[in-house]
């Protein structure tokens, strides 16, 4: 599957004119099913879909572990997921209550009531990052964006882990599909979230932070501001929540005890 596709296309510039071929980044539709019902719809890049599929469940809160999946099958653009029959009572809780988020339109009456509910959650992380782990994630962000740098159409996100390696990586033309991805790829590996820093390029809105809390990523950090529906969900969870990390500088909007200062160096 191709992530990119060329148009020709007609550029101008200062004055000149000319066509030049241009990658853009594509954009598809791809089908979620779990145990035989649909459950969702990505607009996202057909690229890593399974980690795709593993991803969005674990930060919706369907499963927890990868091994909740029994199986995984796809074809094409249609994602088959099936799980234990226990879990489905997940799945009707999601498909019953949803949000259209603030890129996808206005929220129903029932959005109160469900932060309300969600705010009983809690990061339990004892993990304590440095500035300069912060600072390192968003630069290996940038880094390893490569479709980003050859179309500038798509988001990225990025777990590190706090000896600086990556355990999550992916693109997407959706910021939420993107650290769906990066989660599914560290959920296939095992890795301990509460141990972990979540580093996105996209908007810090509410939806974005529930994903954090409820996979108890103790640190998200971006390269875009925050909501203020993000920060107050932030601090009454125990989230670190860090926007504007540019450059030298970043600012914290909740829990900055868990960011270790280093008092000897400037960080301007």
């Amino acid at each position: 599957m191709e992530e990119l596709r060329v148009f020709k296309i007609l550029r101008l510039r200062d004055d000149s004119i000319e066509f030049i071929d241009d990658e853009v980044a594509v954009e598809q539709a791809i089908h979620l099913h779990v145990n035989k019902e649909h459950l969702t719809t990505f607009l996202a890049t057909p690229m890593k879909l399974k980690e795709l599929a593993y991803g969005h469940l674990a930060s919706e809160g369907i499963i927890r572990r990868a091994s909740d999946i029994e199986k995984l099958t796809i074809n094409r653009f249609v994602l088959n997921v099936r799980i234990p029959r226990h879990l489905m009572t997940r799945v009707r809780i999601y498909s019953m209550v949803r949000i259209r988020y603030s890129s996808c339109g206005q929220a129903p009456e029932n959005y109160v009531r469900l932060l309300d509910s969600l705010m009983k959650l809690r990061i339990s992380s004892e993990t304590k990052f440095t500035v300069k782990h912060v600072f390192k994630a968003i630069r290996l962000l940038n880094e390893k964006s490569e479709v980003f740098r050859r179309t500038g159409g798509v988001h990225a996100a990025l777990l590190m882990d706090l000896n600086y390696n990556i355990i999550g990586f992916a693109e997407d033309v959706g910021r939420h599909n993107a650290v769906d991805k990066a989660v599914g790829e560290a959920l296939l590996k095992g890795a301990d979230f509460s141990k972990l820093i979540l580093a996105c390029t996209g908007r810090l809105s509410s939806e974005m932070v529930l994903k954090a809390i409820r996979l108890n990523i103790p640190v998200l950090a971006s390269i875009a501001a925050p909501t203020d529906a993000g920060i107050s969900l932030a601090r009454k969870a125990g989230l670190t929540l860090i926007g504007f990390v540019r450059g030298r500088r970043m600012n914290i909007y909740s829990m900055p005890e868990r960011v270790v200062m280093n008092s000897c160096q400037r960080y301007s």
